[in-house]
């Protein structure tokens, strides 16, 4: 396709969809192939890289509650050797993919920090080798045993931590993070100053930016506050600047507020500095059709409190913080973000075919492209469930719900999906399983799950994405749904999960309002050949009770397990 010169007019001739970015200005096109063609004229493919630069508000979606791992390893002639410190098995495989943290290398100097790299060997489940060369630069040589290095699977993604990683699940996992700078404790300076490393690192598309927290609340009178907020507007227009010079899209998150558990008594100061500081945030996106802005302060501040705090269940609870944002506040301010900016203008849809008769089936093979591996993936049929307890109703056939006792859980199957993704056979829109749970009191936990097969239609050394779409087909809006949990087991290990709980602190909830659908998805993860097939891919609600009587219903649709594209090649 030809390129758009920038700043021409232009008159679509053809199946050519335009995308524009805030204030209407044309920013590209997608091709009939689904590629990107921004107006300088570079092709990308539906999968944007993003790297994330900033604080604890990005890095707590990477490295969190255990999920990364200390390692040591050596390099010689270009490959690195690791040897998993903490004893555990590294659950990779060749050509998978881990993130590489080293956080004494405050300033990313090393060549590798922060960095998405790719497995070349495995030889036995505590030790993996790995390129040591990143855009043309090695590390030299040598023992690295320093317990600040640290990795994690790529497709092991810590949702309850970072909105940054609940808006790439709304987007069905299309943002490639092929690297990550933010740092925990860090404040805006440190995000300018190592500006030349990142330039050197991975090349990508967007850059996430969420600084200044730490900036302003770490001063102690309202003259420093506003100081610090010039500051913090000053550094992040150096980045802003930077990037988009260079053509790249910027997402700049607004602070949030800084809440009285924090900084009793100031709290006021600060939030009047960081309202200031959202004005110009905001004029910042205003002034750029590259730069947007998502407004956690405006999503998250209480409107009626003298000192500006956080909305109560937005910040993290039982912890003396309250400057991070809970699943609720995530959520709601991904969804204010996607309701307020061009921003999805930039992909393709994920799959771009509808979903088939072919996926109603409860038989395999299906013969189109780019098929949908789950059997019964839209959830036809209806048999008893059988002896499960805490469970009553029907379920879809060959799928297995199971569910802790404490509350009343039916599940329901066949029956048309609401929500369900378009279908070709107009005879059939999708059929769905429908999960209404009852809860009385505070110990009323219930887990229900379904344990789809998809693996004896798996061929070995592709890469695949596992996704389901979960909608509240209730009346009114659902605040007690505490986690949705995806796993893919492959040799009998969990390979990749899309959520981890870690208690009341973060999963206080997915605010879905009434017709509300998310779509939970995994990473793309790749199956070399030899693995075992055998394991199940597992979608998880958990419903948490409260101190009242309630029901909640939501409807499940659309499961779907595809082969797509090596996200890094």
């Amino acid at each position: 396709m030809t390129p758009i010169p920038a700043g021409s007019v232009v008159t679509p001739s053809g199946p050519v969809d335009w995308v524009y970015g805030p204030g209407g200005v044309l920013i590209g096109s997608i091709s009939p192939s689904g590629d990107y063609v921004a107006l300088g004229g570079s092709t990308k493919t539906s999968r944007l890289r993003a790297i994330t630069v900033g604080d604890s508000h990005l890095n707590n979606g990477f490295l969190s509650n255990g999920a990364a791992q200390m390692v040591s390893f050596i390099v010689a002639n270009g490959i690195a050797t690791v040897v998993n410190q903490s004893g555990f098995p590294h659950y990779l495989t060749p050509n998978s993919s881990f993130t590489l943290f080293n956080n004494s290398d405050l300033t990313y100097t090393s060549t590798l920090n922060g960095c998405c790299l790719k497995v070349l060997t495995t030889p036995d489940n505590l030790t993996f080798t790995f390129p040591a060369t990143y855009n043309g630069k090695t590390l030299p040589d040598g023992n690295y045993s320093s317990q600040s290095w640290y990795f994690i699977l790529y497709q092991t993604h810590l949702l309850d931590n970072s909105w940054y990683q609940w808006l790439n699940n709304f987007l069905g996992r299309k943002l490639v993070t092929v690297a990550n700078y933010a740092l925990g404790g860090s404040i805006s300076a440190k995000d300018v100053a190592i500006l030349p490393n990142i330039l050197v690192g991975p090349d990508f598309d967007i850059a996430f930016i969420t600084t200044g927290t730490n900036d302003i609340n770490g001063v102690s009178t309202l003259a420093a506050a506003l100081a610090a907020a010039d500051t913090v507007y000053a550094n992040t227009k150096k980045l802003t600047d930077t990037f988009t010079a260079l053509g790249k899209y910027c997402v700049v998150t607004i602070p949030p507020p800084i809440g009285a558990a924090a900084q009793a008594g100031f709290t006021q100061p600060k939030n009047i500095a960081l309202a200031s500081l959202r004005n110009r945030l905001l004029n910042l996106g205003r002034s750029n059709h590259l730069i947007d802005t998502a407004d956690a302060f405006g999503v998250c501040i209480n409107g009626t409190s003298t000192n500006g705090d956080f909305l109560t269940g937005y910040t993290w609870a039982n912890v003396a913080d309250s400057v991070h944002l809970a699943v609720f506040a995530q959520i709601k301010l991904v969804k204010n973000f996607l309701a307020t900016t061009k921003f999805t203008a930039l992909f393709k849809p994920q799959f771009n075919s509808p979903v088939t008769v072919l996926e109603d089936a409860t038989g395999y093979p299906q013969t189109e492209s780019n098929a949908n591996l789950q059997v019964n993936g839209l959830m036809t049929g209806a048999v008893a469930v059988g002896a499960v307890t805490g469970v009553t109703g029907t379920k879809p056939t060959g799928w297995t719900p199971q569910a802790a006792s404490g509350s009343s859980t039916h599940v329901l199957a066949g029956g048309a999906a609401r929500y369900s993704k378009p279908n070709s056979n107009s005879a059939n829109q999708g059929l769905a399983a429908t999960l209404v749970s009852t809860w009385s009191g505070t110990a009323s936990d219930t887990f229900v799950s379904w344990l789809p097969n998809f693996s004896a239609n798996m061929v070995g050394g592709k890469w695949y994405k596992y996704s389901i779409d979960v909608t509240n087909i209730g009346g009114a809006t659902i605040t007690n749904v505490g986690n949705i949990t995806f796993q893919v087991y492959l040799n009998n290990i969990i390979n990749m999960f899309a959520n981890r709980s870690l208690g009341n602190n973060v999963s206080n909830g997915v605010p879905l309002d009434a017709g509300d659908t998310i779509t939970i998805s995994t990473e793309a993860f790749y199956v070399p050949a030899g693995v075992n097939f055998g394991s199940l891919c597992i979608a998880m609600v958990q419903v948490s009770g409260n101190t009242t009587t309630g029901t909640s219903s939501l409807e499940f649709t659309s499961a779907q397990m595809r082969v797509v594209d090596d996200p890094l090649a």
